[in-house]
Formats: C-alpha cells, sequence, structure tokens
C-alpha cells in the first residue's frame, strides 16, 4: 500500500528553488516580479494560490 502524498505548494517551490538560491530577500523578489511584498509574501507562505 502507497501513501499519496500532499502536492507541494508553488510558492513553497519559489521560495526554496529560486528566491533562496537567488539570495534575493522577499523586497527585492516583489519588485522584480512587479508584485507587491505583500502578495509575494502571502504565496511563499502557502497562503495563497496561483
Amino acid at each position: 500500500m502507497t501513501k499519496k502524498r500532499k502536492p507541494t505548494h508553488p510558492g513553497e517551490v519559489l521560495r526554496e528553488d529560486v528566491i533562496k538560491p537567488l539570495g534575493l530577500s522577499v523586497t527585492e523578489a516583489a519588485k522584480l516580479l512587479g508584485i507587491t511584498r505583500k502578495t509575494l509574501s502571502t504565496l511563499l507562505n502557502c497562503r495563497a494560490s496561483l
């Protein structure tokens, strides 16, 4: 019997695979993406969906 794992949230992927390796702060990344810091923070903390 195999257990299904919960899908990885897109915010986790963005944070771990893009923002951290580039050494960006949430504020810097939000500016580059053209969104508010609050919007990006909400996504990265898995409280919003894409």
